[in-house]
């Protein structure tokens, strides 16, 4: 309707002029416009429309000449699209071998896509995009298609003289001939087209019945001449294509009934021909590698033939010789292309295909079976397997069939007695086939060799007998030769006796051998027939067939009742249990079989959790002995299913059964692991209590009782656990009318002299009497029992662990009077038996509550026992922990805290006490686990409670002195040896040694802390401390245990600051930091004593700077020497390549990157490496805070040293400690590649360059040296990240000279308050900072400043540049003030709104180049500066538009008049006089984008506002980018300078400008990273200009 009344335009737009003059975008248009026309309104035109037809003519006309079925010279020389969407030329042969597999265009074509709409749930799928060629074809066989559909009557019923009817055989002849294209699209689009053609049939009557049929509409005739030169290429198998076998598919599917039974046999001749790979190569037909795939097509063909079901074996033989010859075709492919092919036409004729495979020869051939599972694995085999499924009798009836009858006729006959061998071989086992039947059939062989030879002897001897009894006949005395002879004949006959019953013996086991191994046929005709190997194999193929169905379909098992009851009946059968008890005496291939029938089993169950039974059936497994198997799956699948996964009314089935079996006659094995596996697991793990208020428990409890005592020790044990988890879970009131019945059935089993039932008994009637009231007399039976039963002690521990909390419930006063003298009595009795009292102690300690009324009589064997167990030197650390258990409980129990009453005197807390710290040291002498480490600090809580509450305990000093003597016995060891296994135990030993001592040291240093804590007037303290405090030094050598350091630091500053210690202490301990500094310049052995020295020396200090002046000496000496032996190391790993090497493969870049922001992109990206230290963000007037967990001890004592000389007050005179520490500077900074080391250097340094006149030990001289050193300093030295935390530094002290104060960016970001705090700050301060900045070396040093990876810093130096101010707080207060008067933001930079009263860029430019010197920046992108500073130097309050009315991809910048329009700096217009208007459009914002688009146009809309900064926001970014990318500084670069240049007023100052240039790019330090083009021209054409002034 929409078109209806544009028909005439639809014309004039179609049918313009001849299609083949147009383009081939033109025709694709075209042609596809018609096809929409005729398939969705194809009234609008009609077929009799003379241009329609001549434009189908036409059409028809290009596509035959291209596909080369006539030639028309009078069509002219133009390009036409053949049948596989090549171009080709009229008139012209062309041939497809040099044609590309992959078309050109289709990389740049579109993918296919789905277009989904989320509001209302739609998706649209677009097709991919197809070459032109390509598409031309499909829109035409779609043209002829809608012609059809649309003007069906007409095309079929006109006359063959009518233009309608000339050109269809041409369409129809079209439609077949391009099924056999290349492009799929185009075979798809004409078998479309052909189904449409074919479908449209018309009604006929049959002349015999008068019956109505249905018949094409299309004449037979122009049908079969269509087809004809589609089955030419059939007669010989060299005219083979895939695109032609594609093709001839498509048409039997659309014409099946036109084909025969001949088509099919044809087909298998040319499948033939390729199982001879030679001659097929030879051929040379196809491509190499494509033999295959015209075999796999032909082969495909049978799944689309009619009445194809007889060709199943020939199919099945011809795949196998296929594969076997597959891999003589190169290049060989790794998976077969048959077996595709083959599975599709096998799932069309299932039934015989089934039939064919499941037979009993077939199976048992690994060939055919493997096809046949692979076959069955594949997804187009669906209709197989369902098939298989539908006829599951056919598999039982062959696979299992002998295994099945065997079992029947168990079950109907009766058992008789035969021999064990025939009884095995009816199961299939021959036990001559296993090892040791072989094994004896070899010694029987070989006793007959030896006694071969054996005979062989005696003969011989007979012989020489013999012939010496010749020549002795004339002697006098023949009978001794005749008696010897005699014998040896009577042995010659022995041995041939012997030889003879070997071989019969031999004989005999070969005869029995070669029976059990006689086929069928040959053995008795009995019933039923034993199990062979060819049955075994069908068995096996049927497990494999049944798994495959099983992976494939979740509920295969769940349906197939037939299969289950037969596997069931498999699991339960005599025959797999002989099989798995003689694995040895059946092929290996065979001993999966109860593991593939217990995997069956576990999924039925799983598929199936109502039968429960099958559970109980797979706990069969477990009755058999070990095997070589793994079962555990099974017993881990009931274990979890009981628990986890039944239901309460599953769970009552199986409490049911298992009642049922322990009333039955049924082995006591199959009891006892049905409560091991079943019963017991499931009630343990029931965590809701609906089962126990089941009936089925009931059951179980009486099925119990009635069993009474006739079960066996080890299903009594079982019962026993039951017993108990049905006590520990049940309400009582639900047993109460079985408690008399439990309680003799528990005690009958405790009366039993069997120890196996002994402890499962004492756990449940410990549970009874926590829940029941229980005779006195019984409790206290079950509790002396317990209290003298040591054996079980995890059982023992868990029933007195029940028992005793009840024990002051179920007894009377005196009964429990009675227990407890019982327990003393034990105590006294077995006070000797390290067991006995180790299992009473901990009884008590674990339940002291229930002891607590009777402790007096208790504590004193407490004590003596504590004595007993820790004054033991080697004992184990349960003892160790039992002992400080007692401890703690006599420390309770004595009234040992702040608010409890004291019941011990004062020499038990000592007693106590020093078995604890005796307890602390053995235990530290242990080897290190966490056992020890609880008990330690158990220990040292315990020591902290006693010495806090009471005050001068007598310590003994003997556990202390043994930390001397094993430091000296250590020493005394360290003797030089010469042998190197020697060396390496001493080492080892040394090694352990130092552990040990480790330890003790540390376990030492605590207890003293926790005295001068606590404690601090200690006697033991005033008379050992100091004794202690020297040891701690002397043993501190060869360990640096950071716990241990730190704890003797805390022992210093306590008695160097608290004031308790008297000054003899005082004394002693700073003549052990002085003694102990003076050794350590003997580094290698007082080194890590030194730095806890040190660190003592830097705690005090800080409280006391007086403190340092005695050691001054010490220290620059100490500090002296590690200085110069790092600076020697340091020089040496500098000049050593090897060393270099080795740091550059560890990750260390010595090359700089261009600028330290790019450096840390870089090492953000991964391109870099983490620091080895962390530096605080704080001025270098702060403290350092470095992580030094990296450093050695030498750098952590130098680096603490450095900064207790540098603020000492010695530096003021000259004196020798300041030429020393002065000079140890200049060489670190110099030397030294650490970056905790530099940076305290540095720190000092500029500490003392920015200081006040009277608080700087400088002179003039030594403040240029440390200037020129910091701004020469050569940073690759260090990694690209480790240079930042110094340049940041640097930083610190080139802004603290201009007077910056870390306040101003603490309490005021944007600007100071009204009380003008930066002018207070430059009248104290800049008069003596005024000849550090005007220094030459200083001003280098700024100079990198504006290379800093810091914004802040960058801004304010750049301030200071360009403003040419000298107050640092100055600049920080102008810039904030303008950024806030304009609109700044939180996060912007301080200088977003510009530089006030700045100088114009030319000027900026004309400092940088004449004054700027930029040696100090080293090797770095020195132009970055240049483009910071001419960046910071423009406009800044403005606004940014997005675009310009014919101005595209220029930015522009409002000013803040409105008058005009500026470029950015560099940015030039084609015609300056143009007048510009703001041209602004809006941006659409899609709904479904996530708001991410949508939030990207409002920031771009803010900054379009003219007040809130968009144009310094825009140029911050620039400068921000140019930092972090050098493409975009050298592109920057020359926009900006040529901005520059060009706005200088005169050609005078220009050619000023130009001896500045040349010796700025003639320093060798600014010749990097420059490019030739970069201002050459600008230059040249100014020294031009120049020259004609």
């Amino acid at each position: 309707a929409l078109l209806s009344h544009h028909v005439n335009s639809l014309k004039r737009l179609l049918f313009p002029k001849l299609l083949r003059t147009l383009p081939l975008p033109n025709q694709c248009a075209a042609v596809d416009a018609c096809a929409f026309i005729l398939h969705r309104a194809p009234k609008l035109i009609p077929i009799a429309d003379q241009n329609l037809l001549a434009f189908l003519s036409e059409l028809l006309k290009m596509i035959s000449i291209a596909d080369g079925e006539f030639d028309d010279p009078s069509f002219g020389s133009v390009v036409l699209i053949d049948k596989n969407g090549f171009a080709v030329m009229n008139g012209v042969e062309t041939t497809a071998q040099n044609r590309p597999t992959v078309r050109p265009s289709s990389l740049f074509l579109r993918k296919s896509m789905i277009l989904e709409d989320r509001s209302f749930g739609g998706r649209i799928q677009v097709p991919a995009e197809l070459p032109l060629g390509v598409q031309l074809r499909v829109s035409t066989l779609l043209l002829f298609r809608g012609l059809i559909r649309g003007f069906s009557d007409e095309f079929y019923d006109a006359d063959h003289q009518t233009k309608i009817g000339n050109i269809r055989p041409h369409v129809v002849a079209l439609l077949f001939r391009s099924l056999i294209a290349e492009p799929a699209e185009i075979v798809a689009s004409s078998a479309s087209a052909l189904h449409n053609a074919l479908v449209l049939c018309v009604p006929s009557k049959d002349g015999t019945d008068g019956s109505i049929s249905k018949g094409h509409r299309l004449p037979k005739e122009l049908i079969q001449s269509c087809i004809r030169p589609i089955l030419l290429h059939l007669r010989g198998y060299t005219k083979l294509t895939i695109p032609l076998l594609r093709g001839l598919s498509r048409l039997l599917g659309l014409l099946s009934s036109w084909f025969n039974r001949t088509l099919g046999e044809k087909l298998l001749e040319h499948l033939h021909r390729f199982t001879e790979p030679d001659k097929i190569i030879a051929l040379q037909i196809w491509k190499p590698g494509d033999e295959p795939l015209i075999a796999a097509a032909v082969m495909d063909l049978f799944s689309v033939l009619p009445q194809a079901s007889h060709f199943v074996e020939m199919l099945v033989k011809h795949t196998i010789r296929l594969e076997s010859v597959l891999p003589r075709f190169k290049p060989c492919q790794n998976i077969s292309p048959f077996r595709g092919p083959l599975a599709r036409y096998l799932n069309r004729h299932c039934a015989s295909a089934i039939g064919f495979f499941l037979e009993e020869h077939r199976l048992c051939n690994p060939v055919y079976s493997s096809l046949f599972q692979d076959l069955l694995k594949r997804d187009d085999t669906a209709l197989l397997r369902k098939y298989i499924c539908g006829n599951s009798f056919m598999l039982l009836n062959v696979c299992f069939e002998r295994p099945l009858a065997i079992i029947r006729s168990e079950k109907t006959s009766a058992p008789e007695a035969k021999p064990i061998s025939s009884s095995l071989a009816l199961y299939g086992i021959n036990e001559w086939n296993s090892p040791s039947a072989q094994r004896k059939l070899e010694v029987a062989r070989q006793n007959i060799e030896m006694k071969k030879k054996f005979l062989t002897l005696k003969a011989q001897e007979e012989a020489k007998l013999q012939k010496a009894l010749q020549l002795k006949a004339d002697d006098s005395k023949p009978s001794e030769y005749q008696t010897t002879a005699e014998a040896a004949r009577e042995a010659v006959a022995c041995a041939k006796r012997e030889l003879e019953e070997g071989r019969s013996a031999y004989v005999n086991l070969s005869q029995a051998s070669s029976q059990s191994n006689m086929p069928d046929n040959e053995k008795d005709a009995a019933t039923p027939r034993p199990m062979t190997v060819s049955a075994l194999e069908l068995q096996h193929q049927g497990f494999k067939i049944v798994e495959i169905l099983a992976s494939l379909n979740s509920q295969y098992l769940e349906n197939q009742n037939d299969v289950v009851r037969a596997l069931r009946w498999l699991w339960r059968s005599r025959g797999r249990h002989y099989r798995l008890l003689h694995e040895e005496e059946i092929p290996p291939r065979y001993h999966c079989e109860s593991l593939s029938l217990g995997k069956f089993l576990v999924a039925y169950s799983q598929a199936n959790p109502t039968d429960t039974d099958v559970l109980f059936d797979l706990i069969r497994i477990f009755l058999q002995p070990l095997s070589s198997l793994d079962f555990s799956f099974i017993k881990q699948f009931l274990l979890n299913t009981v628990s986890c996964v039944f239901s309460v009314e599953q769970k009552s089935q199986i409490l049911q059964r298992f009642s049922t079996l322990l009333t039955s006659e049924g082995s006591e094995e199959t009891k006892i692991l049905s409560a091991q596996t079943l019963a017991i697991p499931m009630l343990k793990q029931s965590k809701s209590g609906s089962i126990f208020k089941d009936p089925s428990v009931k059951m179980l409890i009486e099925s119990l009782l009635k069993g009474g005592g006739s079960h066996g020790p080890k299903l009594t044990c079982e019962l026993l656990q039951v017993v108990d988890i049905l006590l520990e879970h049940m309400h009582p009131e639900e047993m109460s009318n079985y408690r008399k019945d439990l309680l003799k059935y528990i005690w009958g089993a405790l009366k039993c002299n069997d120890p196996t039932t002994k402890y499962p008994g004492y756990l449940a009637v410990s549970r009874f009497i926590a829940v029941f009231d229980t005779p006195s007399k019984v409790i206290q039976q079950v509790y002396h029992s317990l209290l003298r039963d040591t054996s079980e002690r995890a059982t023992v521990h868990a029933a007195m662990d029940l028992l005793l909390p009840v024990l002051r419930k179920r007894l009377g006063d005196e009964e429990l009077k009675d227990a407890m003298k019982y327990t003393e009595k034990v105590i006294c009795e077995e006070r000797n038996s390290i067991p006995q009292m180790a299992h009473l102690w901990e009884a008590i300690t674990r339940h002291h509550q229930v002891y607590i009324c009777h402790k007096k009589e208790i504590l004193p064997h407490m004590i003596q026992s504590l004595s007993f167990f820790g004054l033991q030197p080697n004992a184990p650390s349960e003892v160790r922990k039992l002992s400080v258990a007692i401890a703690k409980l006599i420390i309770d129990w004595g009234g040992v805290s702040q608010y409890a009453e004291p019941c011990l005197g004062q020499n038990v807390i000592d007693r106590v006490l020093n078995i604890l710290v005796g307890i602390a040291f053995t235990n530290a002498r242990a080897k290190p686990d966490k056992s020890q480490q609880r008990i330690r600090a158990q220990i040292l809580s315990l020591l902290k409670g006693v010495v806090s509450c009471r005050k001068n305990c007598q310590i003994e000093i003997s556990h202390f002195e043994s930390v001397g003597a094993q430091g000296k016995c250590r020493d005394d060891k360290v003797e030089p040896t010469n042998n190197t296994s020697t060396r390496k135990e001493s080492s080892d030993s040394r090694s352990d040694e130092n552990d040990c001592t480790q330890a003790t040291l540390l376990l030492c240093t605590e207890i003293i802390l926790i005295l001068l804590h606590n404690d601090p007037k200690n006697e033991f303290l005033g008379m050992n401390i100091c004794e202690i405090l020297n040891q701690c030094f002397v043993n501190a050598v060869s360990f640096e245990n950071t716990k241990f350091a730190q704890a003797v630091e805390d022992i210093c500053f306590h008695l160097l600051v608290d004031g308790h210690s008297n000054n003899e202490t005082i004394s002693h301990t700073v003549a052990i930091l002085e003694n102990t500094l003076r050794e350590g310049n003997c580094f290698g052995q007082k080194g890590c004593s030194a730095y806890i020295a040190i660190s003592v020396i830097e705690k005090v200090w800080e409280t006391n700077h007086d403190f340092i002046e005695p050691f001054l000496g010490s220290l620059t000496v100490f500090a002296d020497r590690i200085a110069s032996e790092h600076v020697r190391e340091a020089i040496s790993q500098a000049s050593n390549t090897s060393s270099m090497q080795q740091m550059a493969e560890n990750g260390h870049q010595h090359e700089l990157s261009a600028t330290p922001t790019l450096g840390i992109f870089e090492a953000a990206c991964g391109l870099g490496f983490k620091p080895p230290c962390q530096v605080s963000n704080a001025g270098f007037k702060n403290d350092i805070v470095i992580e030094r967990h990296n450093l050695s001890a030498s750098l952590k004592s130098l680096i603490s040293s450095m900064r207790l000389l540098g603020s000492s007050g010695s530096l003021f005179t000259f004196s020798s400690t300041r030429k020393v520490f002065i000079a140890m500077l200049g060489s670190v900074i110099d030397s030294s590649s650490s970056l905790p080391l530099l940076l305290q250097a540095v720190s000092i340094v500029g500490r003392w360059l920015t200081a006040d006149i009277q608080e700087m030990p400088l002179t003039q001289s030594e403040c240029e040296g440390f200037l020129c050193q910091l701004a020469l300093f050569n940073f690759q030295r260090l990694s690209e990240v480790s240079s930042q935390a110094l340049g940041d530094m640097i930083c610190c002290i080139v802004l603290s000279a201009y007077g910056y104060n870390s306040s101003v960016i603490q309490d005021f970001p944007f600007g100071l308050d009204k009380r003008s705090i930066s002018h207070d700050i430059t009248q104290n301060h800049w008069l003596h900072r005024e000849r550090i900045t005007k220094n030459e070396m200083f001003y280098k040093l700024f100079i990198s400043c504006l290379l800093s990876a810091n914004p802040y810093v960058r801004s304010v130096c750049r301030g200071i540049f360009v403003s040419q101010s000298d107050n640092c707080i100055l600049v920080h207060e102008m810039l904030s003030k303008i950024a806030m008067k304009n609109g700044c933001r939180k996060g912007d930079s301080i200088d977003i709104a510009g530089i006030p009263n700045s100088k114009a860029p030319s000027q900026v430019l004309r400092r940088m180049l004449s004054e700027a010197d930029f040696e100090g920046l080293g090797e770095r992108l020195w132009t970055t500066v240049i483009v910071d500073v001419l960046l910071a130097s423009g406009k800044h309050i403005s606004g940014v538009c997005l675009g310009q009315e014919r101005m595209d991809h220029q930015i522009f910048v409002t000013h803040t008049d409105g008058k005009g329009m500026k470029l950015l700096p560099g940015l030039r217009l084609n015609n300056e006089k143009l007048e510009i208007q703001h041209h602004s459009f809006e941006l659409v914002v899609d709904e479904y984008d996530g708001d991410v688009y949508s939030s990207f146009t409002k920031v771009l809309a803010s900054e379009r506002n003219e007040v809130l900064l968009g144009s310094g926001r825009c140029i911050t970014a620039i400068q921000n980018l140019v930092h972090g990318d050098v493409d975009t500084c050298q592109l920057m670069l020359e926009i900006c300078f040529q901005a520059a240049w060009r706005l200088l007023p005169g050609y005078q100052l220009r050619a000023s400008l130009i001896d500045p240039i040349r010796k700025l790019l003639s320093k060798p330090f600014h010749s990097q990273f420059l490019k030739d083009i970069i201002c050459v021209e600008d230059i040249k054409g100014g020294e031009a200009d120049d020259a004609k002034k």
